[in-house]
Formats: C-alpha cells, structure tokens, sequence
C-alpha cells in the first residue's frame, strides 16, 4: 500500500517524493495497526488508544529512517525514486517490527 500511494502521488498527482512519502507512510502506518492486531500480534496488554498513539510515535521514528534514506538515495546516489522507496522501508521495516514486538504490543506472543 506504502509504496503504491507513493507512485501514485509522486507520478499521478506530481507531488514531491517527500511529501509523497510522508502521506504514504501515514496512510499506511494506519492499515497496518489494523492488520498487525488482526493477523500478527495479540491485543497485549495496553489500550487500543495507548497502542495507536505509541504505534504513530514509533512510525514516526520510522518515516525519519525511511525518508533519510529515501532523500540520500535519490540525491546523492541518483537512484530512482522507486527504487529509493524500496530500499527506504526496508531500512524502516526492521525498526517498524521490533518497536511492535518488544514495546508496543509487549505480550512477546505471536498469532500461530
């Protein structure tokens, strides 16, 4: 979803590859809360409020990591955006993950 949004709004709507980042990550940030409680991780045990908010804050660490990259690749390595944003939340995912896992949801019990 992250990374369709993004070719969307940078190609179809001509937005600049930050701001198209940006909204991408956080549109997406929101479905994945959704799907991470659904399908991977269980309830643990903080609110639903407590965990939105502490799942924003960490993407919001994540959008920092992902956005560094995304710019230092497309400025100064010269790679294409898409490939940029590849790389960019795959260098966020690792943090995305483990911020969820250990911290946010804290019940160390996947859904088998």
């Amino acid at each position: 979803m992250d990374w369709g949004l993004f070719a969307l709004l940078l190609y179809g709507a001509d937005l600049h590859y930050l701001i198209s980042g940006t909204i991408s990550f956080v549109i997406a940030t929101g479905v994945n809360y959704v799907l991470s409680v659904k399908y991977v991780f269980e309830m643990g045990r903080r609110s639903r409020g407590e965990q939105i908010a502490l799942v924003y804050f960490a993407s919001g660490v994540g959008i920092l990591i992902n956005l560094v990259v995304l710019g230092g690749l497309i400025e100064f390595v010269g790679l294409h955006p898409l490939v940029a944003k590849l790389v960019g939340t795959a260098s966020a995912f690792g943090w995305n993950f483990t911020s969820r896992y250990f911290w946010i949801f804290a019940s160390h019990n996947t859904r088998s």
